[in-house]
């Protein structure tokens, strides 16, 4: 498994991901691993990428309903359901058209910017300043992990040592959490995979009962 930190991407084009892969791999070279996340009906099976800590952020279409694969939400939509899990990670939104009547709104506030795909191209002034950017916001965010992580072990130390305050313990909680998010979402992915083959089998077995039936 790579030990790189993971920026990922998100388009439902097919010739759209291709080019976003070779345009991201060519701007921030063998730093990072570069990765196109699957196309998902529900918004929450993003949480178990978003919650592995080699991941350090997402580029999000903010039309992701062209070939049809996903429906019912825009990139957009997706990135205000994920800021309100992912406070501090880089988040942003992107773009092959101008921007739309909803990215102008108060809610485009919750990524750190609306980017052109072109902007993204090698070797351009555009690129290099947008990779600048995104540079510093994983920095932030890096450091904004640290701290929390540092924060956890004060107040967790004060916890053992019954000198904790009531609004501190509610902190505790709201830290302990963030630290469960990876393996919670890593069981919730075998639990959808267990789910499916029992699903499986019991289509299986009304098949049977009415091969049975009819036989009869």
């Amino acid at each position: 498994m790579s030990s790189k930190m993971t920026i990922y991407f998100l388009d439902d084009q097919e010739s759209q991901r291709k080019m976003l892969s070779w345009d991201l791999r060519s701007l921030f070279g063998n730093d990072f691993e570069i990765a196109s996340l699957p196309l998902k009906q529900d918004k929450t099976e993003y949480h178990r990428f978003l919650d592995d800590t080699a991941t350090v952020g997402v580029l999000i279409d903010q039309c992701l309903n062209e070939s049809g694969e996903v429906t019912g939400f825009s990139g957009l939509d997706l990135a205000l359901h994920l800021r309100g899990l992912y406070r501090e990670m880089p988040i942003y939104l992107i773009t092959g058209f101008a921007p739309d009547e909803q990215m102008g709104s108060a809610d485009a506030g919750s990524v750190e910017d609306i980017v052109k795909k072109d902007e993204l191209r090698t070797n351009t002034v555009m690129s290099q300043l947008f990779k600048q950017r995104f540079l510093r916001h994983i920095g932030r965010y890096q450091e904004a992990l640290t701290a929390r992580q540092a924060r956890y072990r004060e107040l967790l130390t004060k916890s053992l040592q019954e000198t904790i305050m009531p609004e501190e313990r509610t902190e505790l909680q709201t830290l302990e959490v963030d630290r469960l998010l990876p393996s919670q979402a890593e069981d919730e992915a075998h639990l959808a995979t267990l789910n499916e083959q029992v699903a499986a089998v019991e289509k299986l077995l009304a098949n049977l009962r009415g091969h049975q039936k009819t036989n009869e």
